[in-house]
């Protein structure tokens, strides 16, 4: 085996890893042509979370609660924003555009993201003794292609790029190599993937390392303690590291309905349906989509056809590796949970394993197909340039590239001169995948003949995959100036006289047609609204009927901006361009009010008098558990909102007898309230609103967010991360 660089040396492949991946993506650094924010999801939900969490963190404030949508959400709870992972904290303090993300900085974030991908890929191979071009290879393959290549929601991405960290350190604890801190960083690097945000790849990537710690576990014919206790260690420090996020999410979750593609919306203690994992799954066409650009099916597979050959070399020359076999599982078993239902295993794991089958997405799980796919790729290179591989091997790579290149020529020319298909004579994609498989045939040529030596040969496919993974389009980016999903970003910045008038008016939450505005406009601006593109919700305030008129009364929603005068909001307070106007209802409730009388009841009897307008919620409020007891007095009262941001609001209030101070914004756990600088406890009222009682007198009352799963999952990811760490003390002890 070649491996000739030397350790003091080892700076040359991560600095040059980095160099090709920024001119990879010139686009986005080195012109302001392009842009990798145009989806939908980017310019509807992931930029205006970024933005508020900026504006928090800048003011210094823990973005963890969102005021500004529906009455008010848990934003750490949602998981989906990322606020719990520390590498988006570094581009949240970033200076800004007067108090604007600066676009640059989310174009160096996009590439950064992308080149960890890869120098993460590169170090495994690298501690798999592959020399520095074809962990360069592995690298790439991983880092510009395949799942991380053409996925742009930052969530999931972030949780694929320590894929490659977590199975390198799985493979030193299993090799024996110092077992027990490797086992801790393994962990570590799952628990980081749990904390950026999205479940479905750090839930795979966990199913693909706990069948490898198995592997392990029995792999001598008897169970071996030792592995078994290791891996219990991985298992329990990813849980630990994950718990900034994993404990609020799953206290979220607990009180959340989800909507997942399907008939209907699940809640924590119902499964995703099977229907929509098997939706979800890849379909055939998508094998094609490995060497062909542009074919895909939810999730791409695209590595290109120079890729796809060294992996089958890696296989074929390599296969005495035990890394190798293993690879050649985990990419196996990958592609077979991305093809989910048509996959009778998958179903099984589904039904036993815990948290399988939250991942509604099973085509996600071609990030672990490409994990393996790619050490395949850098060991074939490794072999075909440094001659372990054989001749015959060689000779049929070749002939099949050959022929592959053949048959696209052929196929591309009868289709345009024969059949007349128009559309060929445009179709460069494939004639160049046709051209490229014929320059790396050559290469294999001119390496069987002696022609081209080690450095030449490597150097020479590693291009050849760049290209290629070029020639996929790296569809996620779009030019500033296309027209369709351009005007997903554009639609940001029209917002301006929309946000101008409503700060302009009298206090109050803001109804929004989604046909006219579509994205966060509350987020992205700092107005609370009525409205918002969430995938999840609280429970108890869905179910309120949030959507007819008296719950959006009671919670305050004051103007509706519509074409059209909605129910209720039918004066008109101002015009806007594109025919819309904003219209009051006069009846919204204030931010603050207080009652005297409380009654029991259940959701059901809530949902009766939001339709029966002789029960007057200004008076009297719900409550399910047993109301505490207020007092009736004529005595006049007053109330003041001294101050009022994200995690607290302080009221004045004056009251001539015991009564209950309302609240229109969203109850919800982690809330507290002091009462003239005492603790005070926090009510649910009226199925989602928060109450505090007060005795007659003058008060100030402080509502604060402080939740207990927060400050008790940092102090869990903290003590993981000195677990992961010191677990290494038990190396050089024991074997066991």
């Amino acid at each position: 085996m070649r491996v000739a660089e030397n350790h003091h040396r080892g700076w040359i492949g991560p600095v040059l890893l980095l160099l090709i991946v920024i001119g990879f993506y010139w686009k986005l650094v080195l012109t302001n042509q392009f842009t990798w924010l145009q989806g939908a999801d980017l310019a509807h939900q992931v930029l205006p979370w970024f933005q508020f969490q900026v504006g928090e963190i800048q003011q210094g404030r823990l973005p963890l609660w969102d005021p500004y949508m529906w009455g008010g959400q848990p934003l750490i709870g949602q998981a989906q924003p990322g606020t719990a992972y520390p590498l988006n904290w570094i581009l949240f303090v970033l200076p800004t555009n007067n108090g604007w993300m600066r676009q640059a900085y989310l174009h160096w974030y996009f590439v950064l993201i992308h080149y960890m991908a890869a120098a993460f890929a590169y170090w495994l191979c690298r501690d798999l003794k592959l020399s520095r071009t074809a962990s360069l290879a592995g690298g790439l393959v991983f880092g510009l292609g395949g799942f991380v290549g053409h996925t742009d929601w930052p969530q999931m991405l972030n949780g694929a790029v320590w894929a490659p960290l977590v199975l390198m350190f799985v493979f030193r604890s299993l090799r024996g190599e110092k077992p027990w801190a490797s086992a801790g960083l393994a962990g570590i690097g799952l628990g980081m993937a749990v904390l950026s945000g999205h479940h479905q790849v750090p839930i795979f990537l966990g199913v693909a390392m706990g069948g490898l710690w198995i592997w392990g576990t029995i792999r001598s014919g008897r169970p071996d303690w030792g592995v078994t206790a290791r891996a219990a260690v991985f298992l329990i420090v990813a849980g630990m590291v994950s718990g900034l996020q994993s404990l609020p999410a799953y206290e979220y979750s607990k009180l959340a309905y989800r909507w997942v593609s399907g008939p209907y919306p699940v809640t924590h203690e119902m499964p995703v349906p099977y229907i929509v994992h098997a939706d979800y799954s890849l379909a055939g066409q998508s094998l094609l989509g490995m060497v062909f650009p542009n074919i895909l099916h939810h999730t791409n597979l695209f590595v290109g056809f120079t890729a796809v050959i060294l992996a089958v070399l890696g296989i074929a020359a390599s296969w005495h590796r035990r890394e190798v076999r293993i690879c050649t599982v985990i990419a196996l078993g990958g592609l077979g949970m991305a093809f989910g239902a048509s996959v009778v295993i998958y179903g099984f794991l589904y039904s036993v394993l815990p948290m399988m089958e939250k991942a509604r997405n099973p085509s996600m799980a071609a990030v672990i197909f490409h994990l393996g796919l790619s050490v395949l790729t850098a060991f074939g290179l490794q072999r075909a340039g440094d001659g372990e591989a054989s001749e015959g091997w060689l000779r049929r790579l070749q002939y099949a590239a050959f022929g592959f290149a053949a048959v696209i020529f052929a196929g591309w020319f009868f289709a345009m001169v024969f059949l007349k298909q128009k559309a060929f004579e445009s179709d460069t994609t494939s004639a160049f995948t046709a051209l490229l498989a014929l320059i790396a045939a050559g290469c294999l040529a001119g390496r069987r003949a002696g022609q081209l030596g080690f450095g030449a040969f490597t150097t020479a496919l590693v291009i050849l995959m760049l290209v290629e993974l070029g020639n996929g389009g790296i569809s996620v980016l779009r030019h500033v100036d296309s027209t369709g999903q351009a005007d997903y970003l554009s639609a940001l910045s029209r917002d301006k006289e929309l946000v101008e008038t409503l700060r302009a008016l009298p206090e109050g939450r803001t109804q929004l047609d989604p046909e006219q505005v579509k994205h966060n406009v509350a987020d992205w601006n700092g107005i609370e609204m009525w409205h918002g593109y969430l995938a999840s919700m609280l429970r108890h305030q869905f179910d309120m009927a949030m959507h007819e008129i008296r719950p959006r009364e009671l919670f305050g929603v004051r103007y509706a901006v519509s074409k059209e005068p909605l129910p209720g909001w039918d004066r008109e307070v101002a015009w806007l361009s594109g025919d819309l106007r904003v219209f009051e209802n006069p009846n919204a409730f204030p931010r603050a009010w207080i009652v005297h009388g409380l009654e029991k009841g259940s959701p059901e009897k809530l949902l009766e008098a939001l339709q029966d307008h002789r029960f007057d919620f200004r008076k009297k409020g719900l409550m399910e558990s047993e109301p505490p007891p207020l007092e009736q007095c004529s005595t006049p009262e007053q109330l003041w909102t001294l101050s009022r941001v994200t995690n607290r609001t302080i009221i004045y209030t004056e009251l001539g007898c015991r009564g209950m101070l309302m609240m229109n914004d969203t109850y919800y756990p982690g809330w507290t309230a002091r009462l003239n600088g005492q603790p005070a406890e926090l009510h649910r009222v009226n199925g989602s609103q928060r109450g505090v009682v007060l005795p007659a007198g003058r008060h100030l009352v402080e509502v604060s967010y402080r939740p207990t799963s927060v400050y008790a999952g940092f102090v869990l990811s903290v003590l993981g991360l000195g677990l992961g760490i010191g677990v290494r003390r038990l190396d050089g002890r024991s074997k066991l």
